[in-house]
């Protein structure tokens, strides 16, 4: 048989396996190891993203609080509406860690 045949064969039968996959309507339906890999790629990302947020935000408040906010151009503006949309992306991943931490916690040890 071709190998490209079989390769479209393949992945055609990956995306009917996706298709026909069990899907959870919360996270406490999921299981434990699922659970877990999401609390694990939460808590990364927040904490990541505030690693970077508490590099930044220093040096952006003292600049900011030395101009006035007609001076900061489009740059500054720019610059703000990146860093709340990270503290944004903190708080939102944070909340998924902390939330699969709580149905790990209570599954395992209650």
């Amino acid at each position: 048989m071709n190998p490209i045949k079989r390769a479209k064969e393949a992945v055609a039968r990956l995306f009917a396996k996706w298709h026909a996959r069990r899907r959870y309507s919360k996270l406490v339906d999921m299981p434990s190891p699922l659970v877990a890999f999401f609390g694990l790629a939460g808590f990364i990302i927040a904490g990541w993203h505030g690693l970077v947020v508490s590099k930044i935000l220093p040096d952006f408040l003292k600049t900011a609080d030395s101009l006035p906010l007609n001076h900061w151009g489009w740059k500054g503006w720019l610059l703000l509406l990146v860093i709340s949309l990270m503290g944004l992306w903190i708080w939102l991943f944070g909340s998924l860690a902390f939330r699969c931490n709580q149905i790990l916690r209570d599954r395992w040890y209650q």
